[in-house]
């Protein structure tokens, strides 16, 4: 399950991963890994580009089951090793736009397990942060199952 705090135009979200910290890390910032869980419940494939350093670009292309294509990119602004990833996000979604908003991915090793905390935050619309809030929720939990299956 996923822990869930929306906030008025931002959420954040937290989830224990039953892996190691650096193995749940690479499954963050390696886009093959990335491959195996990114992407909301519509997501049928993904095409991702990636700079990771701080200043460097990143752009995921998201192929969905009705044929769009859904784009969000944004560039790296805080990295940490193991330890926490900021960035900027935006995407090409008119219903739920983004526009410079801003993502923070901590990790935690507790024992056996991961925990991840995100947070994305600076949405200028409510639908936008609750529709995200479910993308994310989704996204996580297949990581999760990543890992499960392992």
């Amino acid at each position: 399950m996923t822990a869930v705090k929306n906030h008025p135009l931002g959420l954040e979200l937290k989830k224990t991963i039953k892996a190691p910290l650096e193995v749940v890390y690479k499954a963050w910032i390696e886009p093959e890994q990335m491959q195996k869980w990114f992407g909301c419940d519509q997501c049928r494939g993904l095409k991702i580009a990636q700079d990771f350093r701080v200043g460097g670009q990143y752009r995921v292309d998201m192929h969905l089951a009705n044929d769009t294509i859904m784009t969000v990119f944004g560039e790296y602004k805080e990295i940490i090793p193991n330890k926490k990833i900021v960035y900027s996000w935006s995407n090409n979604f008119p219903e739920i736009p983004a526009d410079n908003t801003e993502v923070t991915v901590e990790f935690s090793f507790n024992g056996e397990s991961t925990e991840i905390t995100l947070k994305h935050v600076n949405f200028q619309f409510e639908e936008s942060a609750t529709s995200h809030t479910s993308g994310w929720s989704f996204a996580l939990d297949k990581l999760s199952k990543v890992f499960a299956s392992a």
